[in-house]
């Protein structure tokens, strides 16, 4: 934008010339045949063209458009990128939470088929008991891993949105 600003301000040329002629005058010893007699001139130019200045003044406008559209896109991705990194956080709180409900319902699960087994084997349950029990801890224990399945992916989501993968890939090169 200040670069076009500046197509205001005249023009300013320096322009120099040299010639040499050779014309037989002033006695000259090569009598006309060869250049002989060396000439020069120097000079500043200084131009400002009125019908320009509405041109210049729309470049201007032109150039200010494109630097605040820049200047939107700039902030735009910067709202996108803030926007990326708080929905990850939200998503891995979120994984993170349930991943600490879960080993309690599956400690749960375990002691409740546990129960129907001895209840089973004592002759006071059925067999349906004892399948639903197990039917509960499988569900657990899918649960359980699920939940942390979440948390590495919801990891993976902030490190991405971060911008940096280093941190998510050592860990889990490290297995933690």
């Amino acid at each position: 934008k200040s670069a076009t600003e500046l197509e205001y301000l005249p023009r300013l040329d320096l322009v120099a010339s040299l010639w040499i002629r050779g014309s037989g005058y002033y006695g000259s010893p090569g009598d006309g045949i060869v250049p002989d007699i060396p000439n020069w001139a120097a000079g500043a130019v200084a131009t400002w063209v009125f019908s320009d200045v509405p041109r210049v003044r729309a470049r201007v406008r032109a150039a200010a458009a494109s630097e605040a559209v820049a200047a939107s896109r700039r902030d735009e991705t910067a709202l996108a990128v803030e926007s990326q990194l708080r929905t990850a956080l939200a998503v891995l709180d979120g994984a993170i939470k349930v991943a600490h409900n879960t080993p309690a319902a599956l400690t749960s699960a375990r002691a409740a088929e546990t129960q129907a087994s001895a209840r089973y084997k004592a002759g006071l349950a059925s067999e349906i008991e004892v399948a639903d029990a197990r039917r509960l801890l499988v569900r657990a224990e899918v649960d359980d891993a699920l939940a942390r399945l979440e948390v590495r992916r919801a990891s993976l989501l902030v490190a991405r949105a971060a911008g940096d993968l280093g941190p998510f890939l050592a860990a889990a090169r490290g297995g933690s």
